[in-house]
């Protein structure tokens, strides 16, 4: 798969659909994966570069959290353990809502991602491919070389599109 940018974004327009995986990568610092995703949340901020999730990953998100939440609570789970934790997640999530704009699902989804099963047979990453499609993002922004492989759109991890930003802005001051 190509990785240069869709025909109708200028270099300057760089906008970005985060996989789920990414989103959970910026908020749990100890994950192979978080310093790359907090580096790229920070610099699209710094840069007002858009960012995406689709409607889909906010569920998963939250029960994601939740579930390493628990996780990171070796004890048993009290009820005031679990009244902090679903507090966090719900913090977490509002969070993840002001950083990304959703971007809804609907029938069309699902048959773009039912018809990508022949490319990649991830139903739930195929949804993450139609909502970057929906939203015309530049890049889909994932952990996942699987994805990352059989995309048919421009996908690239964390870092790789931290270096192009890095490289169109040496190519701008130039």
């Amino acid at each position: 798969m190509s990785i240069s940018p869709a025909d109708n974004h200028s270099s300057k327009s760089i906008t970005l659909l985060l996989d789920t995986n990414v989103w959970i990568d910026n908020f749990f610092e100890g994950r192979p994966k978080s310093k790359e995703a907090r580096a790229l949340v920070t610099t699209a901020i710094k840069q007002n570069i858009p960012l995406f999730y689709s409607a889909g990953t906010i569920k998963d998100f939250y029960y994601l959290v939740s579930l390493q939440l628990k996780r990171d609570i070796s004890n048993a789970l009290s009820e005031t353990n679990a009244k902090a934790i679903s507090e966090i997640s719900w913090k977490l999530l509002d969070t993840l809502h002001k950083l990304g704009t959703a971007v809804g699902l609907d029938e069309s989804d699902i048959w773009l991602a039912k018809k990508y099963r022949s490319i990649h047979g991830d139903f739930e990453d195929n949804l993450i491919i139609a909502a970057a499609q929906r939203a015309n993002v530049t890049y889909l922004v994932t952990n996942d070389k699987k994805l990352i492989l059989h995309a048919p759109i421009a996908a690239l991890t964390p870092k790789a599109v931290i270096e192009l930003i890095n490289d169109q802005q040496k190519c701008t001051l130039s």
